[in-house]
């Protein structure tokens, strides 16, 4: 039986390389538990990100690489966090030596994890999908 389109979990996901936006949508997007209930926009820099997030849609999740166009994930991460996002996650490949006084600020991020741990962020969001459908 298909899930009920208000049950739908709605997910930015903010990354700018083309290759892993593709690794990212095989190894944890078209995970059975998830592909049901995620609806994902994909933003590929700061601005449009920020676009989506100031233009009325609700998102429930945010899933942000670090080192973006036009800025970092920190500028996503402030946003999503003013505008209730419930969980805003970053990713990042590597943290990259021009940015060691910036890495994801703990104060808007509720976790991290390197894009090669994607077993890891596969499970999170599955832990976060059930939460989000349990309080409703």
């Amino acid at each position: 039986m298909g899930l009920n389109l208000e049950h739908r979990i709605n997910l930015l996901h903010v990354e700018d390389e083309p290759d892993i936006k593709t690794f990212v949508s095989e190894s944890i997007f078209n995970y059975p538990e998830l592909k049901e209930v995620l609806r994902i926009t994909e933003a590929s820099d700061v601005q449009e990100a920020i676009r989506y997030l100031n233009n009325g849609f609700n998102f429930n999740i945010a899933l942000v690489d670090f080192k973006l166009p036009g800025g970092d994930g920190n500028d996503v991460g402030i946003v999503a966090k003013n505008k209730g996002v419930y969980r805003i996650i970053g990713h990042s490949a590597f943290f990259d030596p021009k940015y060691p006084e910036k890495p994801f600020d703990r104060n808007i991020f509720h976790a991290v994890f390197r894009k090669q741990d994607y077993k890891d962020v596969r499970r999170y969001l599955v832990k976060v999908k059930e939460d989000i459908l349990r309080i409703g």
